[in-house]
């Protein structure tokens, strides 16, 4: 059976936030999370560091941005 891992995203101005969850019976376990602070310009950079780092992976994902400097 395929796995139904969630990857939730929140992309700030200088920092990112990783979570892998896994729904359960009761819930969703938390499998793996990062948080890390960056300069502005190396988002990019550090979303995949932090990615193979912790070995995330999910086929799934929530994405939450924030700051001032978005495009609808």
């Amino acid at each position: 059976m395929a796995s139904k891992k969630l990857l939730g995203i929140h992309l700030a101005p200088n920092a990112l936030k990783l979570v892998e969850l896994e729904p359960q019976a009761k819930g969703r376990k938390i499998l793996n999370s990062s948080i890390d602070y960056f300069p502005a310009d190396k988002a990019a950079a550090a979303s995949f560091k932090a990615l193979k780092n912790k070995k995330i992976s999910a086929r799934q994902a929530v994405v939450v941005l924030t700051g001032t400097d978005l495009v609808y």
